[in-house]
């Protein structure tokens, strides 16, 4: 008889635990979700400056700004819009110079480079109506390579590279030489 009765007493506290589990569950679901709303965040996009980002986290009262120490939006139309230094080959009235079919994708200035590097015009930085162009004097003749941001023109001197390199405020050149190690 006391073994049926400490059988009963465990089936009885087991079954009580039982039924408190799943609201325990719950909760602690229900937490993580509150958690997981808290990190969210969302771009005010009517905030944005040049330099900086704003945020409202997923709680709706609390804000987050970003302030960057260069341009990451540029104003087109009235609305600031983000910057994009990849250089990407047009053509036509995209291209600032037929000579020059190769741009940086969106910022508030323009660079154009040269399909070949003894072309007239080398490199052009354009602002508005303000232009300036850049040509090689001496080099070798040889074919622009783009990756992401870089332009390169790879031999134009014996053992080096002259390579551009689009940014948020302007562009970058600079001679490489592959076989140098530092």
């Amino acid at each position: 008889m006391k073994r049926l009765s400490w059988i009963s007493f465990i089936v009885i506290v087991s079954l009580m635990g039982a039924t408190l589990l799943p609201g325990y569950s719950d909760a602690y679901a229900a937490n993580k979700e509150k958690k997981e709303l808290f990190n969210s965040r969302q771009e005010i996009v009517e905030l944005r400056t040049e330099n900086s980002k704003t945020f409202i986290k997923g709680d709706g009262k609390t804000y987050i700004q970003e302030e960057y120490s260069e341009p990451i939006h540029y104003q087109e139309n009235g609305t600031w819009k983000e910057v994009d230094n990849q250089v990407i080959a047009v053509s036509g009235t995209k291209a600032l110079d037929p000579e020059l079919p190769f741009i940086n994708k969106a910022n508030k200035f323009c660079i154009g480079f040269a399909k070949q590097s003894k072309s007239e015009k080398l490199v052009r930085f354009q602002m508005g109506k303000a232009k300036v162009d850049f040509r090689q004097i001496d080099g070798a003749n040889v074919p622009a390579q783009t990756k992401n941001n870089k332009v390169s023109y790879e031999g134009v001197y014996p053992d080096t590279d002259l390579v551009y390199q689009t940014d948020n405020s302007g562009v970058k050149e600079r001679m490489d030489s592959p076989q140098i190690q530092w």
